[in-house]
């Protein structure tokens, strides 16, 4: 059984997929079908979903769920938030891994591209961040000392804080575990968090 916060992303990405598809919404039945809910329990998440700011639910009229994405894509960056960032082939950033996007403003943001990725508890978890929200990072191959940054060690990608050294990188992994590396690959710099009250 999915947990609250898998079943809202699956409800999102669900949306989202079918809208795109369709040319409009899903019916409040056939969001429940797909997230194996009853539609009085569909009704009650995409509520939440937009008490978040992630959807317009149309007032409740039928085929009328909007993403608020539809409502500011002239003021808004889409950030694709990930599942995994390296898929097991080790691509980077790969579409099927895409949960859903988080509409961030384009006048705090700027130019450039973005992603983000859920913190779970065991990674490193930045000052003031908890278990649960979502990173956002810019996409760069570079970061300063200090950095909070997603890192690609062979096929998988993690968040470390680094540190440059004389031949290579300190990296502070979960619970302060460090690791020494000779190469890493930067991914992104994390430039702000998203708590998503859902």
């Amino acid at each position: 059984m999915l947990d609250k916060k898998k079943r809202y992303e699956k409800i999102l990405k669900f949306t989202s997929d079918y809208i795109s598809k369709k040319g409009y919404s899903p019916t409040l039945s056939e969001i429940a079908k797909k997230a194996g809910i009853s539609v009085s329990s569909t009704y009650r998440y995409v509520k939440t979903l937009e008490s978040a700011g992630l959807i317009d639910s149309g007032g409740g009229k039928k085929r009328k769920i909007t993403l608020k994405s539809e409502n500011v894509k002239g003021r808004a960056i889409p950030v694709p938030v990930f599942s995994e960032i390296v898929s097991t082939n080790g691509t980077n950033f790969p579409k099927e891994n895409i949960l859903f996007y988080i509409w961030l403003p384009a006048s705090r943001f700027g130019e450039g591209e973005y992603f983000a990725t859920e913190l779970y508890e065991k990674q490193f978890i930045p000052l003031g961040c908890q278990e649960g929200d979502y990173i956002i990072f810019k996409k760069t191959s570079k970061a300063r000392n200090g950095d909070i940054a997603m890192i690609k060690l062979e096929k998988a990608a993690t968040i470390a804080m680094i540190k440059y050294l004389a031949d290579g990188f300190r990296l502070t992994l979960e619970n302060g575990k460090t690791k020494i590396q000779k190469e890493a690959e930067i991914l992104g710099r994390a430039i702000a968090m998203q708590r998503l009250n859902i």
